[in-house]
């Protein structure tokens, strides 16, 4: 918030937290006043002292009075703050920068069954078989009620459409980038089909809102061989 550790005091007779910024902000243990200069500001919550001896002070107060503005993102629950002054961040290139940074590849080989794949908050698998001759592999979440996600082919962009027969016969483009709990990679349909020993790479996305065109958040990225 701008506050160096020289600007901040602790008062341990009085129970006060000066913290010295674009403002002076006062906050006392169990007082829901907090001073802003020469201004009393009345807060929903007062400071404490929680264990082992550490002092929480309302984060959000404390930031406007330091002249930053606070918003509340319920989609992706998260909490933004910003100078008054400055324009909002883009939360989205953000998180796509933060996922980018921490997500490493999971290379699944060429084994057939079905292998887990590592994604916080999702139960998810690849799943491949001999017995269906028009796929390689299915891509899903196992978990009840199923979660939706998006399967992103990086390595290979031809294979996020597919030329498919409906149920009335007629053909048409898929695209299959979409929000999904059940994705399929087919051995044809493709402008370039994939093949046996070909190893693929997909970008997983999760966090649907019920908005189709949200791209998501990343939560995995796998490498395949085509068994």
């Amino acid at each position: 918030m701008g506050v160096s550790d020289s600007n901040i005091a602790w008062d341990n007779s009085a129970r006060k937290a000066v913290l010295q910024g674009r403002s002076k902000l006062t906050l006392t243990i169990g007082s829901k006043t907090m001073q802003k200069n020469n201004e009393n500001i009345v807060m929903d919550v007062a400071p404490l002292i929680a264990n082992p001896g550490r002092t929480m002070l309302p984060a959000r107060y404390v930031a406007e009075g330091l002249g930053f503005k606070v918003e509340w993102d319920a989609a992706k629950q998260l909490v933004i703050a910003y100078p008054e002054d400055q324009p909002k961040p883009d939360i989205e290139n953000i998180l796509k920068e933060l996922n980018n940074s921490s997500i490493t590849v999971q290379d699944l080989g060429n084994a057939t069954g079905d292998q887990n794949i590592s994604a916080a908050g999702y139960n998810l698998f690849l799943s491949s078989s001999n017995s269906n001759p028009t796929m390689f592999f299915n891509i899903g979440d196992s978990s009840w009620p199923k979660q939706n996600i998006r399967v992103v082919c990086t390595s290979h962009p031809e294979f996020n459409t597919c030329h498919q027969q409906m149920i009335n016969g007629q053909w048409r483009d898929f695209r299959k980038d979409v929000w999904t709990n059940n994705y399929m990679l087919f051995r044809d349909g493709y402008t370039s089909n994939p093949k046996s020993g070909m190893t693929v790479t997909f970008d997983i996305y999760g966090g649907y809102n019920g908005d189709e065109s949200y791209e998501g958040v990343k939560i995995a990225t796998i490498r395949k061989t085509l068994p």
